[in-house]
């Protein structure tokens, strides 16, 4: 597996390629995950059965993965010989020389999250700086690929028509543990919670949560809104906050790391709130209705795959403040409603989304790709 993100790092692909990875392992794989270290030096270690090499990463210029590129193929090429393919996970990764078969997956392309990211940090407006060199090495990864796959859908079709792709694309789905992720009705909290888990970032369209929040704690002046997570515009949205005069109605819980705490926020929640502005196969909407929670989504990317509208959540407007608190306070004034979309997601996810079945797609795609090329030497 070759990732730009491996937990502790935070995001859909951290959990999606440790989850993998994880089942991968379990059913008898032998897996070896190549990631970003940080600019000090690169470091290998073993967890849950994964071996991990975090790969020293400083930024270069003109491609910000130049430098790391080369130290990433020094060390694939001393390993090449144990491996039978290579799975590419995203597109901020540095081109890999082989001969191996290579499996490219997409969690949402380099265009579409440019075009839904508003430059309000340094960061963000560096990335901007930086979109023809990440299109490029989309590009690149995906010409080189022998089987290609995405998560959703949407991201399917973006990478096809960003990239003229001639390719069949398999859309392979987000997985989540539904064993795990699973409804606890002994836990409700005594007063109304509406949760968010994620990065706390522009394109998480939190600021529009926050928007919609002074319309409808207007009505439900208790109301508890649970944000979880991390990210760049955490002072932003405190300052939000404050000038609406909410703060009693948000708690900013930070980045829980632990699964069974993360848990215990879905388990006790009353709806999810998912307001983004883009996503390709979001893992918390996954795991908010696995949970068996009325859950509210943006009408974008693979929400809209995931929810049927009315049947297994609710879809609105992206960038809607109105439309998404007049969905909160639907859900809010209708218990039975709550309870019908709660139990309806948590069939979805389990029916089509749970990682066995992720899996025995993934293992599909290695045995159709498996002997395709020959192997180095």
């Amino acid at each position: 597996m070759l990732t730009d993100q491996f937990p502790p790092d935070l995001g859909g692909v951290s959990s999606y390629v440790y989850n993998l990875s994880r089942s991968l392992v379990k059913r008898g794989h032998a897996v070896t995950v190549i990631s970003r270290g940080s600019w000090r030096g690169s470091k290998y270690e073993r967890v849950d059965g994964i071996s991990v090499h975090r790969v020293r990463f400083i930024p270069s210029y003109p491609s910000p993965f130049w430098l790391q590129g080369v130290w990433v193929n020094k060390l694939f090429k001393s390993l090449e010989s144990d491996f039978d393919l290579l799975h590419v996970h995203g597109a901020l990764v540095p081109v890999i020389h082989t001969s191996l078969p290579i499996v490219f997956t997409s969690h949402g392309t380099i265009k579409k999250d440019i075009e839904n990211m508003p430059a309000r940090s340094f960061h963000f407006r560096v990335v901007k700086i930086l979109k023809r060199q990440l299109f490029e090495a989309e590009k690149s990864l995906v010409r080189q690929a022998d089987a290609i796959t995405a998560v959703s859908k949407s991201c399917a079709e973006d990478l096809k028509g960003y990239h003229a792709i001639d390719k069949e694309i398999t859309v392979i789905g987000n997985g989540i543990d539904s064993a795990f992720f699973a409804p606890n009705k002994a836990n409700e909290m005594d007063e109304t919670c509406i949760l968010y888990t994620g990065r706390l970032e522009t394109i998480k369209g939190l600021v529009t949560l926050v928007e919609s929040a002074k319309y409808v704690c207007q009505k439900y002046k208790n109301l508890k809104y649970v944000l979880v997570g991390k990210g760049t515009i955490e002072k932003v949205l405190r300052t939000m906050i404050s000038e609406l005069g909410l703060e009693q109605n948000f708690h900013l819980a930070g980045y829980i790391s632990d699964r069974n705490s993360l848990l215990q926020y879905y388990q006790k929640a009353t709806i999810y709130v998912l307001p983004s502005y883009s996503e390709a196969m979001p893992t918390s909407l996954l795991e908010a209705m696995s949970c068996g929670i009325a859950s509210i989504a943006t009408d974008v990317g693979g929400n809209r795959e995931v929810i049927a509208d009315g049947e297994t959540g609710l879809l609105v407007p992206s960038r809607d403040s109105k439309a998404l608190a007049g969905a909160i306070l639907k859900l809010l004034d209708d218990k039975e409603l709550r309870h019908r979309i709660g139990a309806n997601a948590r069939k979805r996810i389990t029916n089509s989304y749970d990682w066995k079945l992720v899996v025995d797609r993934v293992e599909a795609i290695y045995s159709a790709i498996a002997g395709s090329k020959p192997g180095p030497g």
